[in-house]
């Protein structure tokens, strides 16, 4: 069957009771002539009129609660009393097996919460588990109201963040403060928590509650944020007090994201004032900040935090860094090939953080370099499992050849049940008619909890409504059971071979690459406006036009999919020629071929390290994932086998790229990202 004539196929039974104009369509449902999309627009438009005149038409389609959910929102967000509880309670009952009603729910609760109506909160928020701002303090305050138990837990657990509250919690917060339920340590630990998240409003608006710790003069904070060199150098009770202390971390931070130089010079005066685990802090700051620059220092900045501040290791044996800069440490260790100074912020990571595949992998590579080949061995035994990133290179390592999964398909009853859900109906049918987030909420909700059988039967289900997303994510959910070709799909044949031949590129490596980009869906669009299966920004995809001399090229074709790979095989082909190698090349299509030759070193690295080291966090998780994709494909096309060690290579020194063409190396492709 045909895409045009599947994408009606899902919702037939389910549309039999709708008015007989929809059962007219064309074979591709026309989504413009479709009420729930009209008033889907509506909604976005906040035109409640337009949108309630829609709904009789909706009545009996499969999607006919949306149309009233949107309404309900509107009214909710003008006026409390426009929405009566009757209303609320039918609602929420009619869509007690689906997203709607949750996202209704909490909408609800928050606005009771903003309204101060404490007895209908009380009543309808009395299982409420959640964790929003405006319902945990609005709560509360109903509680106190009522002469309840008002347990701290939730509070407190809104109070411990760096962001700031809604105004339902201020009274909140007071109470708790007066009455001693919050102490001064939760006082400062928020204001770290502000400092952390660069939120220096919080920061201030905290000042008066730590009149204790330091006098109000020394955190000057507006001073700070416009000069903090000049902060640091003119503050004269360098670790008096805690809340001093974390400020003045806070400080070295911001002028090691612009002076790494001048950072370093004023830490090792400064930061002899400090205890121990503050300098340290202070130091891993420095390193991370010059980790994500790939500054060859970064890992002699963090080499500080281990010492006394005289250059004695043996100072400090477990210095106080949180896990997002003990993996910059790690970075910069692999950067620098050194070995064993990668073990140090290993050993220092939360068990969370040690026991994730990238952390369990380098610490094998590190445990071999030593000749620990057995305690190295054992840790890669545990990823082998997975043809993922870590998974192909720890199986590479054991002299193993990751192989496709195959199987068999489930019985088709199970895949009928499955799609007879209403839910599933719900979600079928919005996808189809290009209601793409909707459709993935509907989706999760009917598989949340799901076991690895029913993620199989899902894909399955995925699969013959041409639904590429979820039947890969549902088959990469399913364990052992989902067959290579759920996994890794090959639609778009004939146009991803003439394409990929007409570029001379890998095609195992093209559709590496459209697997993470679209997932296969021809009118994928970003939030910045790339589209189709490559993801082409308005711009590339102009160039390219231009460079190919297509003529009448418009930019709304770009989500045609033959158009779409010829175009982006074509960028793809530029971006290659310019940085030489795949791995390069995928790092480029992301971010961007003039940050890659800014990642690259002085001298050959290899390319697994260079992954790990790309300062961008999307792009690093992309390239891993591209080439991982990548090799996979290359066994279900049947191409000569090349395993991922060989495919990332050893990446070149930014000596040995061939020159940049201004037009060709052009970024506009990128989503606007940084450094």
């Amino acid at each position: 069957m045909s895409r045009a004539a599947r994408l009606l196929h899902p919702v037939l039974l389910a549309l039999a009771c709708w008015p007989a104009v929809v059962l007219a369509l064309p074979p591709a449902v026309d989504a413009s002539a479709d009420p729930v999309v009209a008033a889907q627009e509506a909604y976005r438009s906040r035109d409640l009129v337009a949108l309630e005149k829609l709904q009789p038409r909706t009545v009996g389609h499969p999607l006919a609660e949306y149309p009233v959910f949107w309404s309900l929102e509107l009214r909710l967000g003008t006026a409390l009393r426009a929405v009566s509880v009757a209303e609320v309670h039918a609602f929420l009952a009619r869509n007690a097996d689906g997203p709607l009603g949750e996202r209704f729910r909490a909408d609800w609760l928050k606005a009771l919460a903003q309204q101060q109506a404490w007895t209908d909160l009380l009543v309808d928020g009395r299982a409420y588990a959640g964790a929003d701002p405006d319902v945990v303090c609005g709560l509360s305050s109903a509680r106190v109201q009522a002469g309840q138990p008002d347990p701290l837990e939730p509070v407190r657990a809104v109070w411990l963040s760096g962001k700031t509250a809604p105004i339902t919690c201020e009274p909140v917060f007071a109470r708790l403060l007066a009455s001693g339920r919050l102490t001064a340590d939760d006082v400062l630990s928020r204001f770290g928590l502000a400092l952390q998240a660069d939120n220096l409003p919080l920061a201030r608006a905290l000042q008066p509650l730590l009149a204790q710790e330091v006098p109000a003069v020394d955190l000057a904070l507006g001073a700070l944020a416009t000069d903090p060199v000049a902060w640091l150098e003119h503050t004269e009770r360098h670790g008096a007090t805690r809340a001093l202390r974390l400020v003045e971390v806070y400080a070295i931070g911001r002028v090691a994201r612009t002076d790494l130089l001048r950072a370093r010079q004023l830490w090792q005066r400064i930061g002899l004032a400090l205890p121990v685990a503050e300098r340290a802090q202070g130091w891993a700051q420095i390193g991370a900040q010059a980790a994500q620059k790939l500054d060859p220092l970064a890992l002699a900045d963090f080499r500080h935090c281990m010492d006394d501040g005289g250059g004695a290791v043996a100072g400090v044996s477990n210095p106080d860094v949180p896990d997002v800069e003990l993996e910059w440490w790690a970075r910069a260790a692999l950067r620098a090939g050194a070995w064993s100074d990668l073990l140090v912020p290993l050993g220092l990571m939360s068990d969370n953080m040690a026991s994730q595949p990238v952390w369990r992998y380098w610490q094998a590579r590190a445990l071999r370099q030593q000749g620990k080949r057995d305690e190295a061995n054992l840790l890669l035994q545990g990823l082998v499992h997975d043809n993922d990133f870590y998974g192909q290179l720890a199986q590479e390592e054991l002299g193993l050849h990751p192989q496709l999964v195959s199987g068999q398909a489930p019985e088709a009853d199970e895949v009928g049940s499955l799609r007879a859900r209403a839910g599933m109906q719900r979600a079928l049918a919005l996808f189809n008619l290009g209601m793409q987030q909707d459709a993935l909420k509907e989706w999760a909700y009917q598989l949340k909890g799901g076991s690895e059988h029913q993620h199989w039967v899902a894909a399955e289900l995925a699969r013959q409504a041409d639904w590429y997303d979820r039947m890969i994510s549902s088959a990469e959910r399913s364990g052992m059971l989902a067959d290579a070709s759920l996994r890794y799909p090959l639609p778009f044949r004939d146009n991803f071979r003439a394409h990929s031949r007409e570029q001379k590129l890998d095609e195992a490596w093209v559709y590496g690459l459209v697997r993470q980009e679209s997932r296969f869906l021809p009118d994928a669009r970003s939030r910045v406006g790339a589209a189709g299966l490559m993801q082409l920004m308005p711009a590339t995809a102009r160039w390219v036009a231009t460079r190919m001399k297509l003529r009448d090229f418009r930019p709304a074709q770009v989500t045609d999919p033959d158009l779409n790979l010829q175009l982006g095989t074509y960028y793809l082909r530029t971006v290659l020629d310019g940085l030489g190698q795949p791995v390069l090349a995928t790092a480029g299509y992301n971010a961007g071929p003039s940050r890659v030759r800014r990642w690259l070193g002085s001298q050959p690295i290899e390319g697994a390290v260079f992954c790990e080291t790309i300062p961008l966090a999307e792009t690093r998780d992309y390239v891993k994932r591209v080439m991982a994709n990548a090799a996979m494909y290359a066994q279900r096309l049947g191409l000569p086998a090349r395993s991922l060690h060989a495919r990332l290579g050893a990446v070149r020194a930014e000596g040995a790229l061939p020159p940049a063409d201004a037009e060709a190396a052009s970024d506009a492709n990128p989503e606007p990202r940084s450094p």
